[in-house]
């Protein structure tokens, strides 16, 4: 049964309003809409690390929830402060296409996985396979005029103003297959090792590069937390973690005792290896020695 434009609209106009409700608390608080639209999962904020990612998952929802409703209504309003930048503007032209086209989109996510996320001080870039369901309805009659069925492959670009998370860039591609590997989620806790103890060692970088060349470039990186806490996503495969030796004597890692190198030879301040295998969740501890004094 099709409904009446004005019905699907006040629908969207609903559920928007209810995810905006949903995802202005912590990030427990995600969920998906009563209009049966697929979301990234709620993730518990009981490691400092994922505190962070479930913020960034929360970001996605209701992003994706605001694009859902631009499409609806033809009209950008919905988009801002979600969507910034090269992002925002993609996204506004194809409220204006369709406004072009005489059309509106009745848009359904069906589903939505996180493929690898990165994650840096105020900064995140998370790719994800989706697959939409796409409706174009005549506003006049009513009329379903085109159908479209989508698995794309999303790079989304993620940056962090005034304690918001917001899009700047969303690069698609759409898949004539099924979604790439899941990704394997990883914790990497960076400690501060001395004769008195260990501490949570603060703003250290952890690349996750391909095993056999630490010059690589990472397939995921990212900063450690107040908590010394980095969490990363991987494709299943092997790799190793390193910690770069530091660029200046102020680096977090700038007072370790003795650095180490790679087993290809790259001078680092530390390392590990680590076996992806699946989709659950691992963690592994890297430990920087301190100068004592």
């Amino acid at each position: 049964m099709r409904l009446r434009p004005v019905t699907l609209m006040g629908l969207a106009l609903l559920a928007f309003a209810g995810w905006l409700a949903a995802s202005g608390t912590a990030a427990s608080a995600a969920s998906c809409d009563a209009a049966g639209n697929a979301c990234l999962p709620a993730i518990p904020c009981t490691i400092a690390g994922e505190c962070l990612r479930g913020a960034v998952f929360d970001a996605l929802n209701v992003a994706n929830a605001a694009y859902r409703a631009a499409l609806l209504n033809l009209s950008t309003d919905a988009l801002s402060p979600y969507w910034a930048g090269d992002a925002y503007a993609q996204a506004a032209q194809q409220v204006g296409d369709l406004q072009s086209q005489g059309v509106y989109a009745v848009v359904r996510l069906l589903s939505i996985s996180a493929i690898a996320e990165s994650y840096r001080r105020g900064s995140a870039a998370v790719r994800t396979c989706e697959n939409w369901l796409v409706d174009s309805y005549d506003p006049g009659t009513g009329a379903l005029v085109g159908e479209d069925d989508q698995l794309v492959d999303n790079r989304y670009q993620l940056v962090q103003t005034n304690g918001l998370w917001q899009i700047t860039e969303d690069a698609t591609t759409v898949l004539t297959t099924g979604c790439p590997l899941s990704a394997g989620n990883l914790t990497v806790t960076v400690q501060n090792v001395a004769s008195d103890g260990a501490s949570p060692a603060v703003g250290v970088d952890v690349l996750a590069v391909p095993a056999g060349d630490a010059t690589a470039p990472p397939v995921a990186s990212g900063t450690s937390d107040a908590a010394g806490v980095v969490a990363l996503s991987l494709p299943a495969g092997d790799y190793w973690l390193i910690i770069p030796q530091p660029a200046s004597d102020s680096a977090p890692v700038a007072q370790a005792q003795s650095y180490t190198a790679a087993p290809d030879g790259t001078p680092v301040a530390q390392w590990t290896a680590v076996t992806i295998t699946g989709s659950a969740l691992q963690s592994v501890t890297l430990s920087i020695s301190q100068v004592v004094p």
